[in-house]
């Protein structure tokens, strides 16, 4: 808000365009012209955080997945594309887990489309809480999951595989009272087998469609068997 005097009504048509959010003339009336004049101004800010804090929240959405609460696909991509150029740069490994859920449709016939979906959500938080708050977990699409492991060398990222794989295996999945086993395949890939978040999303990929060829609950790595 600004106050002009009525000579300087263009300079307070200026600083309206420049941002300001009121002004008043010179002299002043009286003191209710600029309590009025504050209130709007106040509303004009009150409004303008709530705007931003809506934007915020529809910016949240659409880079959750609403089902299991970790990253879109997309929001994933665009969060690791970042990270693999900065370990580039920087020379930081990096690395990838795609985890499968096995069976998944099996469950889905069994105890019904419901449970499918818990299960999901059981298999995202195992993940979130088996990995760093530096790492990035995505919904990759059906029953997968993406795991980018920032500045994580591939043997390192087999130990956080294998910590992955047996979080899940021992903590069921307990739904309408039954306690149901829920299993991963998991598909490692590094940095230094990729040069871009692309090639080494399908690197892991293909190493999670050989832990399931090799008969699932296991773990492969891109280029390399590792039994588990």
């Amino acid at each position: 808000m600004t106050a002009a005097a009525e000579e300087r009504f263009e300079n307070a048509i200026a600083a309206l365009r420049l941002g300001a959010s009121d002004f008043l003339l010179k002299p002043l009336r009286n003191m209710d012209e600029l309590m009025v004049a504050v209130e709007r101004a106040l509303e004009k800010r009150q409004l303008a955080i709530s705007v931003r804090q809506l934007s915020q929240s529809l910016e949240r959405m659409r880079n959750t997945d609403f089902l299991t609460g970790v990253c879109t696909r997309r929001y994933f991509f665009e969060r690791v594309s970042v990270e693999l150029m900065r370990s580039k740069r920087y020379l930081k490994p990096i690395s990838c887990m795609m985890v499968d859920i096995d069976h998944l449709g099996q469950i889905n016939g069994t105890y019904g489309t419901p449970c499918g979906d818990q299960a999901l959500a059981h298999v995202a938080r195992c993940l979130v809480e088996s990995t760093r708050t530096t790492d990035i977990v995505g919904r990759y699409g059906g029953e997968e999951f993406i795991v980018a492991l920032v500045e994580t060398k591939p043997e390192q990222a087999l130990v956080a595989a294998e910590k992955v794989r047996k979080s899940i295996e021992n903590r069921n999945l307990v739904f309408g009272g039954q306690n149901i086993p829920v299993t991963v395949s998991v598909g490692v890939a590094g940095s230094e087998e990729a040069t871009s978040i692309a090639e080494l999303v399908a690197q892991a990929s293909q190493a999670v469609a050989e832990a399931k060829r090799a008969g699932r609950n296991c773990i492969r790595a891109a280029g390399a068997k590792v039994s588990g």
